[in-house]
Formats: C-alpha cells, structure tokens, sequence
C-alpha cells in the first residue's frame, strides 16, 4: 500500500529523498564509523588490554559517549605530566563532540521533501532537555558536506593527535 502524499502550502509532502542525498547521508555515517573505529583504536593501544579479542569484548560493549568518556580519563592519566598535550587532547575533543552532535541530528531526525523546495531536504528533530525541544529545518548538498568536513577534521585532529606531524614515521591520511 502506498502512502499517500499530503499537500501543503509549499506543495505535496512526500517522504522520497534523492539518491544524491541519501549518498551524502551514507558518507556521514561512513565517515562517523571511521572515527568511532579511530576512537576504539586509540583506547585499545592506551589501554593495555592483554590481546585484541579482550579488547574487542570490553569496547564492543560501550557506547559512542562512553567510548569518549574512557579516552578522556586514559588521556588525561598518560599526559597528566604534559598539559600542552592535554590542551591539543582538548582540541581534538571538541571536534569529535561537535562530529557526534551532527551526526546525532542527522541519524534522530524525520527526514521529508516538498514540492516546491527540491533542492532542500526538511527534517524535524526533537530532543529531551529541561523540557522537550523541537526543530524543524532544512539542509541542502552544502549542509550535508559541510557536516562530512566537520566528521573529517575531527578524524584528522585524532590522527594527528595519535601520531604527530613531528614524527618521522609516514602517516596515513583518511
């Protein structure tokens, strides 16, 4: 059975994002899994877990903010001698949550189209705070890069944190 579009003053409202669009959406949630794994990676190495099966078990079981919440404190213990590194840390920190809150829209909103705005995706997003908060917006081709950028610089600040430029070994770029 079809769903039937309703109409509205800018036209009819349907629920069919296009396939450029939903790429860009994909390339969010790609490029967001690649810095969780980064994340995981890092905490494996600063952890001393004894192999990477019991890693694999302990990390698994987190989710993205206490994944966030353990990097912090393992930081903070191996650089708590350093605060120029815990200052950089901070930076990369800021990223990673900025990277989350972007993805986290993207991923909870109600994701629709209108008529007259094709080159617009609507969505509406509600979220509990004090009392609950509701929005309702739009994003283009733009927006949505510009979250993939946001996702990337925060993937760039954690590799450099991990492995800085002043080391002599190659490094990867993502």
């Amino acid at each position: 059975m079809m769903e039937e579009k309703k109409q509205t003053d800018l036209g009819k409202l349907g629920y069919e994002i296009s396939n450029p669009n939903l790429i860009l959406i994909g390339r969010i949630f790609t490029r967001f899994g690649y810095l969780e794994n980064q994340i995981e990676m890092f905490i494996h190495v600063l952890s001393c877990f004894p192999d990477q099966e019991t890693s694999d078990i302990v990390i698994s079981t987190m989710n993205f903010n206490s994944k966030i919440a353990v990097l912090r404190e393992l930081i903070a213990k191996k650089f708590k001698d350093k605060p120029r590194t815990l200052g950089r840390f901070g930076k990369v920190d800021a990223a990673i949550q900025t990277a989350q809150g972007q993805r986290n829209m993207v991923a909870h909103a109600k994701w629709f189209t209108l008529e007259k705005l094709p080159d617009r995706i609507l969505f509406s997003h509600s979220k509990m705070k004090a009392r609950l908060e509701s929005e309702v917006g739009a994003m283009s081709t733009t927006d949505f890069e510009r979250i993939i950028q946001h996702i990337d610089t925060a993937i760039r600040r954690l590799d450099r944190f991990i492995k800085p430029e002043d080391d002599p070994a190659p490094s990867e770029t993502p």
